[in-house]
């Protein structure tokens, strides 16, 4: 019951993940480009449509992940995050451009990871109750 509890768990931080990134990309739309808006909006439509979870989704959400990467250094370069003395996160260096960027950038590794762990743990529990049924007819 514990990895079950593990999955659910997952499963909602990838789906508040999506919406937290949803906002991101809403507020950085008007310093996006176009191409690049639009590779969001068609993930997360995809992702509505067809599952948080389901590979097409996951690998689009890795390339513009990559995207996002290597358009950094035309922004400003890479921040660095770094915790403040209260424990907030803080951005040195990089323009405000990069650093919403790379707040970007790092909520879709969030979500690219959570969700890579729930779909890994459905398709082997898929693969469980197959074999199971293979085993008892026969």
């Amino acid at each position: 019951m514990k990895n079950r509890f593990n999955i659910e768990d997952a499963a909602l931080k990838a789906c508040c993940e999506l919406s937290y990134l949803r906002d991101l990309v809403s507020e950085a739309r008007g310093r996006m480009t176009v191409s690049l808006g639009s590779s969001f909006d068609r993930m997360l439509k995809e992702a509505h449509s067809s599952g948080f979870f389901e590979k097409p989704v996951l690998e689009h959400a890795q390339e513009l992940r990559q995207r996002v990467l290597r358009d950094l250094p035309s922004l400003g370069g890479a921040p660095i995050p770094a915790r403040s003395d209260e424990g907030d996160l803080i951005w040195l260096g990089g323009t405000d451009e990069s650093r919403e960027m790379s707040e970007i950038e790092r909520s879709l590794g969030r979500f690219i990871t959570n969700a890579n762990w729930v779909n890994w743990a459905l398709e082997t529990e898929a693969a469980l109750d197959r074999r199971r049924a293979q085993l008892a007819t026969g």
